[in-house]
């Protein structure tokens, strides 16, 4: 029983990491954070010529400070919205783990069922590897459908789509475990601890995989507990800060649903 579990392990984690090796092509969508710009309102005061001089000066005095905390308000609230905008990032839900967290600013969640209902709207970097693994785009949906949760993507750098992918387990996962799950796959094991989350500690791996054309994958993969067993959540960037602060932000952030 626990072998047939280990071999679904290791092709569940086989088949993410074929997915996260071959993201290359994908469409590198790009977006800016919305700013809010707001003119600050024309002085305006009307002079009583019949009026004395210290009326007047009053007057002017008065509107001017009004006009002022107005401004500053507005500039106070523009620089709220905006730091929050920086700040925030989309929810994601994995489904079958029961499990939520933040992805990075405008990284796309890739669902492989909806998909399979409108296969042209597949992202490239599918496409890529459906032709390189000799599947049909299909076969390759229905295959990451039964075994991955949850993608999501983000830029395209060098020709390699950094990438998440949330593999549901029916049991739990150890350091050791995950270790020999990715040198069996030809990575190189860098790193490896235990991590608190609000859901409880988790065992996490990071690693290098070549990546074909030159490029050198820098990899994690966390195994976060659920009701089930376990969702090994797995990050792929070409860049050791990067993997290492997307991972943080999944790790800091995730509950359950």
């Amino acid at each position: 029983m626990t072998l047939t579990r280990r071999t679904r392990t290791f092709a569940a984690l086989a088949a993410a990491s074929a997915l996260a090796l071959s993201a290359c092509g994908g469409d590198d969508d790009s977006s800016g954070d919305d700013s809010s710009t707001s003119a600050s309102s024309s002085e305006s005061s009307a002079t009583d010529e019949e009026s004395d001089d210290g009326e007047t000066e009053t007057e002017e005095t008065e509107s001017e400070d009004t006009e002022t905390e107005e401004s500053e308000t507005e500039s106070e609230t523009e620089e709220s919205e905006e730091g929050d905008d920086a700040a925030s990032g989309d929810a994601v839900t994995a489904s079958k783990s029961q499990l939520t967290f933040e992805l990075p600013d405008g990284w796309e969640t890739v669902d492989p069922n909806e998909l399979l209902k409108d296969t042209g709207n597949a992202p490239q970097s599918l496409k890529d590897q459906a032709e390189a693994s000799g599947q049909s785009l299909d076969q390759l949906l229905k295959n990451l459908a039964s075994t991955v949760d949850v993608m999501a993507m983000g830029e395209t750098k060098s020709g390699f789509t950094e990438n998440i992918n949330v593999i549901p387990q029916p049991q739990t996962m150890t350091e050791s475990t995950l270790k020999t799950s990715y040198e069996q796959q030809g990575g190189k094991v860098t790193g490896s601890e235990e991590i608190e989350t609000s859901v409880g500690s988790a065992p996490a791996v990071t690693y290098t995989m070549s990546g074909g054309s030159g490029l050198s994958v820098r990899g994690a993969a966390v195994a976060i507990p659920t009701d089930e067993g376990s969702a090994i959540i797995t990050v792929s960037t070409l860049d050791d800060k990067a993997t290492e602060e997307i991972l943080d932000t999944i790790t800091e952030s995730v509950k359950k649903a």
